[in-house]
Parts: structure tokens; C-alpha cells; sequence
């Protein structure tokens, strides 16, 4: 991969997680710079099961990606959905 094909796919990777932060602030009613990758979903942002089954359906509408139900307890921080979403982004 050149270093050209690397910083594109670097840009792509952090507007996808933008975007994908930005629902999650949206749908848990945060303010988006409450919202990091490192941040638990439940102790820190307090999003309970309900609002992530919330925010699984608007990324699937969003990105038209597959996000069945069995994947969200997997989701423990914000980066664990955003990395979930650039693996699968592609295969849409």
C-alpha cells in the first residue's frame, strides 16, 4: 500500500469513526464531545441496552451495514463499535 493509499484509508477510517461517534451521541443524547473512543458505553456514558439496540438500528440505517442484535453485548466502549463498523463498512 503506498503512503498515499494509507493516509486516504487513515482519513476514511476517522471520518467513519466521526460519523459513527456523532450517532451515538445523537441517539444516547450526549454531547457529541462527551463521546470517545475509549469511553464505556455503560459506566461512562450511561447507555443502557435499550439505547444501544437504538443506536445497532441507525448505524444499520445509516451505513447499511448488518448489526444483528447478538454482536451488541460484545460492544463494552465506543471503540468497540467503531472498529465493528470499519470491518464490516466495506462488505455493505
Amino acid at each position: 500500500m503506498s503512503e498515499q493509499q494509507a493516509a486516504r484509508t487513515a482519513t476514511e477510517t476517522t471520518d467513519l469513526d466521526d460519523r459513527i461517534i456523532t450517532v451515538i451521541a445523537r441517539v444516547g443524547g450526549l454531547e457529541r464531545d462527551e463521546v470517545t473512543g475509549d469511553k464505556t458505553l455503560v459506566d461512562d456514558l450511561d447507555i443502557d441496552s435499550l439505547t444501544l439496540l437504538e443506536i445497532a438500528v441507525t448505524i444499520q440505517s445509516e451505513f447499511g451495514i448488518p448489526m444483528p442484535e447478538e454482536v451488541l453485548p460484545d460492544f463494552r466502549i465506543v471503540s468497540d463499535i467503531t472498529r465493528y463498523v470499519g470491518e464490516h463498512h466495506g462488505d455493505a
